[in-house]
């Protein structure tokens, strides 16, 4: 068991970032997630000496636009035979009758 204001072991090995108790956090909140913010590192809240939450930045995007865009002009290019077939096709489809909801 660690007294108060020290660190268990468990935890220390646990983050590479900041340890704060909970009785702390509450009081602190508004300047531990300005910190967050700034730093881009995250708080680990304990517990009697136990991890019990952690105030961490949001995660990064698994996708933006930019790796939509290089996805799509890196991708394999549409067969040009293919590409007036279709075309083709939309050119003579009739024209579907106006909807009501157009009105």
């Amino acid at each position: 068991m660690t007294s108060p204001g020290r660190q268990a072991p468990e935890v220390r090995r646990l983050t590479g970032s900041r340890t704060v108790a909970a009785t702390d956090a509450v009081r602190r909140f508004a300047v531990l997630v300005d910190e967050v913010r700034r730093t881009g590192r995250s708080v680990l809240v304990t517990q009697h000496g136990r991890p019990v939450c952690r105030i961490a930045p949001p995660p990064t995007p698994e996708s933006t636009v930019e790796s939509l865009i290089e996805a799509l002009t890196s991708g394999p290019r549409v067969d040009p035979g293919f590409l007036e077939t279709v075309e083709t096709i939309t050119r003579t489809q009739p024209r579907l009758p106006r909807s009501a909801w157009d009105e």
